[in-house]
């Protein structure tokens, strides 16, 4: 797989990928859901500048402090973190070209993650871009440069008994878990966005010593 930097304005309505020139070309979007936008047609331009790891796009972006869109100059900001007080500003993201069809997934392998889990630390479920379940630290899944498809909502709190061979028994919350996860990599699938968010239980079930990234 490969990987491409986009910049985009406001809500991501409007978004700029980044050319082989180093300038920025205005890519057609088309509402998919609440998470992207996205437009199949446009998704291949020869002019696209590719990266091959997710390193190297973080590297470069780390070098850009403004981009210029339209003749309007922006401040560029990571994702995440919360404007300075200047109106013109815009969001670097990563997007993921998939080269190969991606792999199944079955609810069974996010049982054994769960069951092979420890429950003494803070986790975060996520699937990574090849398609596995995995538990990891709340600071990989707040890093928009990780190679993360999808990530939980909730984290599982230390001790919580939330993670372990006994809470992979729970087929129902094995369930709602994996249907959750599910719903995101369709999303991931549908937009190359990374790091999309789920929730991954009922509001009335987060709540029990469960906690918000």
């Amino acid at each position: 797989m490969k990987f491409r930097l986009e910049a985009e304005i406001g809500t991501g309505a409007d978004r700029y990928r980044l050319q082989k020139d180093y300038n920025w070309r205005q890519i057609d979007t088309t509402p998919f859901d609440s998470d992207s936008k996205f437009n199949s047609g446009d998704d291949f331009n020869v002019e696209d500048l590719w990266f091959d790891d997710l390193d190297q796009v973080a590297t470069y972006a780390t070098t850009i402090t403004q981009v210029e869109l339209d003749n309007i100059t922006y401040v560029t900001r990571r994702p995440g973190r919360g404007g300075d007080g200047r109106e013109n500003l815009a969001d670097l993201t990563a997007r993921v070209c998939r080269l190969t069809k991606p792999r199944r997934f079955s609810q069974s392998e996010l049982t054994k993650v769960i069951a092979a889990g420890d429950d003494d630390q803070v986790n975060v479920l996520a699937l990574d871009l090849l398609g596995y379940f995995k538990l990891v630290e709340p600071q990989e899944a707040r890093n928009q440069y990780s190679l993360l498809a999808v990530i939980s909502e909730e984290f599982f709190s230390a001790c919580g008994g939330h993670i372990g061979y006994e809470a992979a028994q729970d087929k129902k919350i094995m369930r709602e878990y994996y249907l959750s996860m599910l719903d995101g990599w369709n999303c991931h699938l549908h937009t190359d966005a990374l790091g999309l968010t789920r929730d991954i239980l009922p509001p009335e079930k987060a709540k029990q010593n469960y906690g918000k990234k």
